[in-house]
C-alpha cells in the first residue's frame, strides 16, 4: 500500500502570467495550482491554457526522465559496463 502524503502548501498561479508561472517551478511547496478561472482575465484565457499545457508537458518530461534514470540505477543482473552502456543507448535515442 502506498503511503499518502499531505499536502500543506499550495499555490495557486496565473496561468496568463508566464514569469510567474517558470518562478513558482523553483518554489519549495507541496502543490502548484494553475490557474485558468477567476486569476486570469476572461481575454487571456486562451494564452492561459497554452502555456499550463506547455509547463505540464515540461514537467512530465523531467519525470520520464528522472524514472529513466533511476531505472538505469538500479540492479538489472547486468554489470555495471552492460547496465551503463544500455542506459547510454537509451539515452540517446530518447533524445532523437
Amino acid at each position: 500500500m502506498e503511503k499518502a502524503t499531505l499536502l500543506r502548501s499550495w499555490m495557486f498561479v496565473p496561468g496568463d502570467r508566464q514569469r510567474m508561472i517558470d518562478k513558482s517551478l523553483g518554489l519549495s511547496v507541496d502543490a502548484l495550482m494553475f490557474d485558468i478561472e477567476d486569476g486570469v482575465a476572461p481575454a487571456a484565457k486562451d494564452t492561459a491554457r497554452r502555456q499550463i499545457a506547455a509547463v505540464l508537458d515540461q514537467i512530465a518530461a523531467r519525470k520520464k526522465d528522472a524514472r529513466s534514470s533511476e531505472d538505469c540505477r538500479k540492479d538489472t543482473g547486468r554489470s555495471r559496463t552492460e547496465n551503463g552502456n544500455a542506459c547510454r543507448q537509451r539515452a540517446i535515442a530518447h533524445r532523437h
